[in-house]
């Protein structure tokens, strides 16, 4: 599995566009999070295919937090268009970004920002700590796919095949 940056980054975007582009670093980065455990749930397969780490107040798109963590920052919030090109930022719609994002992907990250939206740190880091993950170690889809073999055995069948195919 390899990180796909566009996809993380039309991921970011479009949860930050439902905050008029600002949002908090932790607030995003746990929305990602459980937004692609919920796709990988229902899907078989993460949205950004990121490598989740759990660090100290939780898990974390390591990535995708290597590439928003040295944005400008007001307090704890970040604008995300600081990621696109200065000739498309002011054209950025959630419309455009929609476009690149499939209706599972969108579904999935609305259902996660509903989660998150006006939650302080203390009830985010609570949430996301209902289940435990190894300390500072990576999550294994299977960890994040809680059990169910059959998403389980369909997650290995499918690295089975991009390994036959040699992706």
């Amino acid at each position: 599995m390899s990180w796909n940056k566009r996809k993380a980054m039309l991921a970011m975007l479009y949860i930050s566009a439902k905050q008029d582009w600002r949002i908090d670093l932790y607030q995003l980065m746990k929305t990602i999070f459980w937004a692609d455990k919920l796709h990988l749930q229902k899907w078989g397969e993460l949205i950004t295919d990121d490598v989740y780490k759990q660090w100290k107040y939780g898990p974390v798109p390591f990535n995708a937090y290597k590439l928003v963590v040295n944005l400008p920052r007001d307090n704890c919030a970040i604008d995300l268009r600081d990621l696109v090109a200065d000739h498309e930022r002011d054209s950025l719609t959630i419309e455009k970004i929609k476009y690149e994002l499939s209706q599972s992907e969108i579904d999935a990250l609305d259902m996660a920002y509903e989660i998150f939206q006006g939650q302080d740190f203390n009830n985010i880091k609570r949430i996301v700590h209902e289940t435990e993950y190894p300390p500072n170690q990576i999550i294994s889809l299977e960890v994040l796919a809680e059990g169910d073999e059959e998403l389980i055995s369909y997650m290995r069948s499918q690295d089975e095949y991009k390994m036959a195919l040699g992706q």
